[in-house]
């Protein structure tokens, strides 16, 4: 057996599709990224994540949105640092 399965997981936990439903380590990283993701929603701000390769980002801004109302908060994933300005504007 190969693949997430060995390790009993349901996918893999590295695809940006992957749905965590709260299965994953809160670690100080995670509860800290959390809390600043809170006051950006509290503030109506625009926010930036950057760490190295693996340290939790995607799945920390997964973790927040999931609990967003999609009534109320559109949330926007770009994962490509190469955009222009207009780019991301767009």
């Amino acid at each position: 057996m190969n693949g997430p399965e060995y390790y009993g997981l349901t996918g893999n936990p590295f695809d940006k599709n992957f749905n965590c439903h709260g299965r994953y380590f809160e670690s100080e990283d995670f509860r800290q990224a959390e809390a600043r993701l809170n006051v950006l929603k509290t503030v109506r701000g625009i926010g930036v994540i950057t760490a190295e390769s693996g340290m939790g980002k995607s799945l920390s801004l997964k973790a927040f949105t999931d609990e967003l109302n999609p009534n109320l908060y559109h949330a926007q994933y770009i994962c490509f640092s190469t955009v222009t300005v207009p780019e991301f504007y767009r």
